[in-house]
């Protein structure tokens, strides 16, 4: 995590990556999320308000519950959310999000 911290602290913009798995993000990604929350508390959010942007996939189903758990965590940190790509064979949308960062 002493890597992560040390890119999230010269980022402006956090992407969050994940297939749906188990109806959510996959348990990696909510451990990376869930330290980088003990590591804004030690920092002071304020100070380090981010965008962040959501790319997901799944094999079917919904996306409910993930954009549900990533609108909160942005919004909880007062992060702007810049934009969310869900499911498969979205290139050309993920490729417009990512020009427009």
């Amino acid at each position: 995590m002493e890597d992560i911290y040390v890119t999230f602290r010269q980022s402006d913009i956090v992407v969050f990556a994940s297939p749906v798995y188990f109806w959510t993000i996959t348990g990696v990604l909510k451990t990376v999320a869930d330290r980088l929350y003990a590591e804004l508390e030690c920092l002071g959010y304020k100070g380090f308000a981010r965008e962040s942007v959501l790319l997901t996939t799944n094999g079917g189903g919904s996306f409910d519950q993930i954009t549900a758990w990533y609108r909160a965590y942005e919004k909880n940190l007062g992060w702007k959310n810049r934009g969310e790509v869900l499911g498969s064979g979205k290139t050309k949308e993920a490729q417009d999000l990512g020009a427009s960062l």
